[in-house]
């Protein structure tokens, strides 16, 4: 169930404020399981430095590592780390600053902010989060890239878009439900097992639609819906 990304202000906007600021002095870079719709959200004013070496973006059910060219791992983000930390070292990792936007729909929460660089989401509640392990955010990829063309798999290696035999292929191990229309593939389990505690039970999870993989999200509670 895939979060919706909220409006901008039109590009048009941005692009002449940033005119007028690059006429006067050089500006220093500034530094989204329910169906939520957003409301509407302003553009972010400036990217930061891109990283040189970046490669991609891998989401299990502890963190969410961006991995370097050479096969290192640049950062790994806990879900227990603050959201506001988070979102900023994404955005330096990345190489792009996150658009936000605002959440009011979901049911479990009355309202979410939403932090989103290309088909890569962050969120956190003013409220708090009922995710599981006290996480302070949680992520969900609903498209095969981040900014600038990173792209965003799982830890085998299958992106938004990939088939069902090679998400499933590549995850022999995983348990797997079908309820007709969609399988949630359990890729990443941190603690529980599905015939246990729904409580106790959770990690991370692809999502896996008309054939196709359609939704990762993480962390999630397996088997309740908060």
């Amino acid at each position: 169930m895939t979060a919706r990304r909220v409006g901008a202000t039109p590009r048009a906007l941005v692009a002449f404020a940033v005119l007028v600021l690059l006429a006067g002095c050089a500006a220093p870079a500034a530094p989204r399981r329910s169906s939520p719709s957003p409301s509407a959200s302003p553009t972010p004013s400036a990217a930061p430095t891109a990283a040189a070496n970046r490669a991609r973006v891998v989401i299990d059910g502890k963190s969410v590592q961006v991995y370097e060219e050479d096969g290192s791992v640049g950062l790994d983000l806990a879900y227990t780390l603050d959201a506001v930390a988070a979102r900023q070292r994404l955005d330096e990792a990345i190489g792009a600053a996150a658009r936000p936007g605002t959440v009011t729909t979901d049911p479990c929460y009355p309202q979410l902010d939403e932090f989103s660089w290309g088909g890569l989401h962050l969120f956190t509640s003013p409220s708090g989060l009922a995710r599981p392990g006290g996480a302070q955010f949680y992520v969900q990829a609903d498209g095969p890239q981040a900014a600038d063309g990173l792209p965003i798999q799982l830890p085998s290696g299958q992106s938004v878009g990939a088939t069902r035999g090679q998400v499933l292929g590549a995850n022999t191990g995983a348990p797997s439900f079908s309820d007709g229309a969609s399988i949630d593939l359990h890729y990443d389990i941190v603690q529980g097992s599905a015939e246990g505690d729904p409580g106790q039970y959770f990690g991370a999870l692809a999502r896996i639609v008309a054939g196709r993989l359609a939704l990762i999200d993480a962390p999630i509670y397996y088997s309740r819906p908060c």
